[in-house]
């Protein structure tokens, strides 16, 4: 484990770490505080993927192929920055129009046809497109410390993926374009919360686009990346899930109770299991 990551959980569990703080980036102020993860496995989840011969990804390919994109990109971060930026060129946002298909081809022939979707639409056609081009991949759902009993949506839906050539997993969110970035390397979702918590100067945001500053994305974020849940079975055309067998997986922070209801949809979250565990949220994949 990288010395900086350590040195951030570890400061995550001295006393009066917990206690809120105001964090500032650029102009922007917003709360926020530390929290911590058990760095043992409980759970053992197993995460699944599709391979890239897959017939829905082979379509994928076939109606949308970003072959001449990806040429001369020296890295995976550089390949997923790319596909990151076709996805969110796809359509303009918009939070009150969901579409009617829930995989990449149905969202992108609908959005041709002029739809345009909330963020976790961005999630699921970027998802897509890094499975077709070799990348684990995963939608991730994030939900705000008072999700339970909060009065408006405390959700937010991006992207993770797993680069094989740093065996790393990273945070990326393309209804904004954005890569957070620590020292010019993408890092996951914990990571990226604990660092905007230090207010660290090396943390960046690299855009294609200029829809915000990084301080305004920090700023919308940060709240959200408190609980963060993602399905365990990310292949295509799988027989549906027997009842009352769970289908995600939800990271909790130590010392924090799981996330059951949330008032504002009046939704049970009765999918998930839970885990204090990041070595269980972001295992190391072959």
């Amino acid at each position: 484990m990288k010395p900086l990551y350590v040195f951030l959980l570890l400061m995550a569990l001295l006393p009066g770490c917990s206690k809120t703080r105001t964090i500032m980036y650029d102009d922007v102020y917003f709360e926020g505080r530390h929290v911590a993860y058990d760095q043992k496995p409980e759970i053992h989840p197993e995460f699944l993927f599709p391979d890239t011969d897959d017939p829905y990804l082979i379509e994928l390919r076939r109606h949308y192929p970003l072959d001449s994109l990806l040429e001369g990109a020296q890295s995976d971060q550089e390949r997923v920055r790319r596909i990151l930026n076709w996805t969110h060129q796809r359509w303009s946002h918009n939070g009150r129009q969901d579409p009617q298909g829930r995989d990449a081809i149905s969202i992108l022939k609908e959005a041709e046809a002029g739809g345009q979707f909330p963020c976790f639409a961005y999630a699921i056609v970027l998802r897509d497109q890094l499975l077709a081009h070799g990348m684990p991949a995963r939608t991730l759902y994030l939900k705000t410390e008072d999700a339970a009993r909060a009065n408006y949506p405390p959700g937010h839906v991006a992207t993770e993926v797993y680069l094989p050539d740093r065996k790393e997993w990273i945070f990326v969110d393309p209804q904004f374009n954005a890569m957070p970035t620590w020292n010019g390397q993408a890092m996951n979702a914990v990571k990226f919360r604990q660092l905007i918590t230090e207010q660290n100067d090396l943390l960046d945001f690299e855009s294609l686009s200029d829809l915000v500053t990084p301080g305004q994305y920090f700023g919308f974020v940060y709240p959200y990346l408190f609980y963060l849940d993602t399905a365990l079975d990310n292949r295509y055309n799988q027989p549906d899930t027997p009842a009352g067998q769970k289908t995600n997986v939800m990271l909790v922070p130590l010392n924090e109770p799981p996330l059951k209801h949330i008032r504002f949809w009046d939704m049970d979250i009765d999918y998930c299991e839970y885990t204090h565990s990041i070595v269980d949220f972001y295992p190391m994949l072959d």
